[in-house]
């Protein structure tokens, strides 16, 4: 982090809003306030610059205007004013109308454009980090005078620019392309039918809790229950218009934490990254799924001193912007990382347990037909298939699973199903058997011995009974029929 916002944030952590006192304090860390900056910016330039906390950020220009000597339409090298820099930083609308309100006890020019020919009123619309509100702002700037006839060096006026924005607001127009540069659209994803089952209940809640105003979603359970696969459901239910009028159409895309800091050599660089995902989110009005979201805390952060990771910012912008998550994790890392945290009251949290008796016979028969589909290999008749379901059913509970290993179903079901079908793959094998799955839990580590041998023993007693011979009733001698 430069030199520059690491004294920035000191004295952020210690003005408290009185006025004179936050003076004395930015004093102590600067001693020309008035010396030119980054860009020949000036100090005010300096901490709109980046995105802090707002509260604070507004008491040291407060400070700084009540105290010092500064001129409110001084120019960087870009010609903007602080107030501009706020909005193309990606501040929130009610910091920037604080700005504006404070700064008009100062002769600030609302008509005051920068090199582009852009007003405080085109910066609403021209910066891409903005996503607030306009219609206030733009309000305020007409009672201070605001000519609504000013061109910008494209020959755009405010209104002309507002027209855009209403216009590709009513298209709901999805820059897919843009999208796809940092992760998965998962509405790509092609669905012949429902991908899950048996959870009616929490998908419901997941489509409520995105058609709130307020809230995200946190989808929380134990590793292998099903998590992800219920933005699936989702998905689908979007593409067949069965997830309510906030949905409608709406893109989900699906980055990794590790897809974002990777290539990142240098402090800042994944957090630049993160904001022009979350940016090009709000631009398509995409929502933003995390698997595993508890590895966004620290995540791109670079030491102990920098509180700037991924969950930060993530933070921040839920909280200022309509930016919608889905996020996963686990029980284990929920009380980690987000019990305690802020994090928690901006997302609601829609509970996952492993799935049992009729959900998870259910379950595991959808996997068992999707596996015969994609690989064309069947069972030779539904006996056969069902006898191997319920024997995976009463092999794979917890009291059969190694003690350290933190595996649940319907997922380890699956894993046993996938290594079998790939035997029967290798063998070059039409019809699926029970030899497969003895030879598939044999090679599958997951499961304590005795466990192991009982599901072996199971599977190789359904051979038994299949070639055993049919136990006859009463004999009936044959008469010869004298003619």
């Amino acid at each position: 982090m430069l030199l520059i916002e690491k004294k920035n944030e000191k004295i952020l952590k210690k003005v408290t809003g009185d006025s004179k006192k936050d003076f004395l304090i930015i004093k102590s860390y600067y001693k020309d306030i008035y010396a030119i900056g980054k860009n020949n910016g000036s100090i005010m330039h300096g901490f709109t610059d980046n995105l802090y906390d707002e509260e604070k950020c507004f008491y040291v220009i407060k400070a700084l205007l009540e105290n010092g000597k500064f001129n409110v339409n001084y120019k960087n090298s870009f010609g903007a004013n602080f107030i501009q820099n706020s909005i193309s930083s990606g501040y929130s609308e009610d910091f920037v109308l604080k700005l504006i309100e404070i700064s008009s006890n100062y002769s600030l020019d609302v008509n005051q454009a920068d090199n582009d020919g852009d007003t405080i009123p085109h910066f609403l619309f021209t910066c891409k980090k903005y996503h607030g509100g306009h219609e206030r702002i733009f309000e305020e700037c007409k009672k201070l005078g605001f000519f609504e006839m000013i061109e910008n060096k494209d020959g755009q006026t405010y209104s002309s620019l507002l027209y855009e924005y209403n216009q590709r607001k009513k298209n709901n127009i999805v820059n897919y392309k843009e999208l796809s540069k940092y992760g998965t659209i998962m509405n790509s994803k092609e669905y012949s039918e429902m991908p899950i089952v048996g959870r009616d209940k929490e998908l419901r809640n997941l489509i409520i809790t995105l058609n709130e105003e307020e809230k995200s979603a946190l989808i929380i359970g134990e590793p292998g229950i099903g998590k992800s696969s219920l933005v699936d459901g989702l998905i689908y239910k979007i593409q067949h218009d069965e997830a309510g009028p906030s949905l409608k159409d709406r893109p989900v895309l699906e980055v990794s934490t590790s897809s974002i800091v990777s290539g990142c050599t240098l402090v800042g660089m994944s957090e630049e990254k993160m904001i022009k995902i979350i940016n090009t989110c709000l631009a398509n009005n995409a929502i933003l799924f995390m698997d595993e979201i508890h590895t966004a805390y620290r995540a791109g952060a670079g030491s102990e001193n920098n509180p700037n990771d991924l969950a930060s910012i993530l933070k921040y912008y839920v909280d200022r912007t309509n930016l919608k998550i889905i996020g996963t994790t686990t029980i284990q890392e929920y009380d980690k990382y987000f019990s305690g945290d802020a994090f928690k009251r901006r997302f609601e949290v829609i509970s996952v347990k492993e799935p049992e008796g009729e959900n998870l016979r259910i379950i595991i028969e959808k996997k068992m037909n999707d596996f015969c589909k994609k690989t064309n290999i069947s069972f030779e008749n539904d006996t056969i298939k069902n006898n191997i379901i319920n024997i995976l059913i009463n092999s794979t509970q917890k009291k059969s699973r190694l003690y350290y290993d933190n595996v649940n179903n319907p997922d380890l079901s699956v894993l046993i199903m996938d290594k079998a079908f790939a035997i029967a793959k290798v063998d070059g094998c039409a019809n699926i058997t029970q030899d497969h799955f003895v030879e598939s839990i044999d090679l599958f580590d997951r499961l304590n011995s005795t466990a192991k041998e009982n599901v072996i023993r199971k599977l190789q007693a359904m051979e038994e009974i299949k070639t055993s011979p049919k136990v006859l009733g009463k004999v009936i001698p044959f008469k010869k029929e004298i003619m």
